[in-house]
């Protein structure tokens, strides 16, 4: 008796243990993905206010051109604001948020800005976390062109990543400037785009992924791998 006895309460006990480890990976997961939405939700203010002031000035200039930046903002907001809604997003429908966004930043810089997009064959359809690049193309405006007396050369490159067994994607941001010899974390403290990326990363990757800012030649380069939600590449 009493061996079934301690056998019993023995098996409740593990019952119980294993019920509560599921409640608690039940609730990791829910903040896991309500930080998610967080950081993939979030717009920069600054950006809104000057795309509108942008377009305002452009009506006088150019109403047929107004207007379809007015698209082109219009769908950088529908993108913005569902981006929370989905966990991945083709690498095709997020270049077309950046085009959106370089077209919008032309009319503040003209030619200030010079773009320049390299995509390896074959990645159009690979599904990567929404908002990504976008963000590391504002970041590259925001603290790389927009300091440049002259402006320059802002250039996305995305390529499959030789480097490690595991399939992963490859993408580099690079824009004229000098890091001025701050560590990284430093000069990730001054936009909030690599901070939302670093942060989201490792809540979807770990450690599997990895983003870093060198600097080379008078240029800054911004290099995310991470893996990709594809048996292709």
């Amino acid at each position: 008796m009493l061996f079934w006895t301690v056998t019993e309460k023995l098996l409740t006990y593990v019952k119980k243990n294993a019920a509560l480890k599921e409640v608690q990976r039940q609730t990791l997961l829910e903040l896991k993905d309500a930080q998610l939405n967080l950081l993939s939700g979030q717009l920069n203010p600054h950006f809104l206010f000057n795309g509108l002031n942008n377009i305002r000035s452009l009506i006088l200039e150019d109403k047929h051109m107004a207007r379809e930046m007015v698209t082109a903002l219009s769908e950088i907001l529908r993108y913005g604001l569902n981006s929370h809604k989905a966990s991945w997003v083709s690498l095709n429908s997020e270049m077309e948020v950046v085009q959106n966004y370089i077209a919008l930043a032309k009319i503040q810089y003209e030619d200030r800005l010079n773009y320049q997009e390299h995509i390896a064959p074959g990645l159009a359809d690979v599904r990567i976390p929404p908002m990504m690049i976008q963000l590391l193309v504002e970041n590259a405006i925001r603290h790389g062109i927009d300091h440049c007396a002259t402006g320059g050369e802002l250039r996305v490159s995305i390529s499959k990543d030789l480097s490690t067994e595991r399939q992963k994607l490859r993408v580099e941001v690079s824009n004229p400037g000098t890091l001025e010899l701050q560590p990284f974390k430093q000069q990730r403290s001054t936009g909030l785009g690599l901070l939302n990326i670093e942060k989201r990363l490792q809540l979807l990757f770990g450690n599997d992924a990895s983003i870093n800012l060198e600097e080379r030649c008078g240029r800054i380069t911004a290099l995310l791998v991470m893996p990709v939600k594809t048996s292709e590449i």
